[in-house]
């Protein structure tokens, strides 16, 4: 008797080890300061991610689209008057990062800087302020000044991913990185999610 494989109906995400975080590099290119998720591995993941598909309620009725497709119908739902139409990261060439609880991410530079995140301001807020574990207040944005790394001389910022659906149901992150540039702030702003 031959079976059928069953497709499988489970939609998260495949959660990475923490001991294995995701790797955010801030590098200086011309006269700016740009974030790019660590090439091969970890972008590729990336890609795997935005393009997977999951099942939301889209008006009530249990929908299958790509994570790109619910991230834009997420938005739409949520976003505020006269705000920005499509998420972020639509229209440019940079991936949004998108992490699931329990996850760590690194974020890396040559240089000093400060990160920070809160709720996308674009979209109604629906969940925590602060994404992630061991922090003095979830209702405080996240904020941290790297330190640097004793073995490789960069500096970083390494944090993981709460679990909890106050965390997922937010989904839409806002980050802003300063980096310090001879003595200047230069402002860095990927997107990035907590989803499932």
């Amino acid at each position: 008797m031959v079976t059928k494989p069953v497709q499988s109906t489970d939609n998260s995400i495949v959660k990475r080890d923490p001991a294995d975080p995701f790797l955010v590099v801030l590098d200086k290119h011309g006269a700016n300061w740009h974030e790019e998720i660590q090439p091969g591995r970890d972008a590729t993941e990336m890609r795997s991610r935005l393009n997977s598909f999951t099942t939301i309620l889209d008006n009530g009725v249990p929908t299958r689209m790509t994570r790109d497709e619910a991230y834009h119908t997420k938005w739409d739902g949520r976003k505020r008057a006269g705000r920005k139409d499509k998420p972020r990261y639509h229209g440019s060439d940079h991936l949004p990062i998108i992490m699931t609880e329990g996850e760590s991410i690194r974020f890396e530079a040559s240089v000093p800087f400060l990160v920070t995140i809160m709720p996308e301001p674009e979209i109604d807020q629906t969940g925590i302020t602060n994404p992630f574990v061991n922090v003095p207040d979830a209702d405080v944005p996240f904020a941290e000044f790297s330190k640097q790394d004793v073995n490789t001389t960069r500096y970083f910022v390494q944090r993981v991913v709460k679990a909890g659906d106050d965390v997922v149901t937010q989904l839409f992150w806002k980050m802003i990185f300063v980096v310090m540039d001879d003595g200047t702030p230069q402002l860095v702003d990927p997107d990035f999610y907590c989803d499932r």
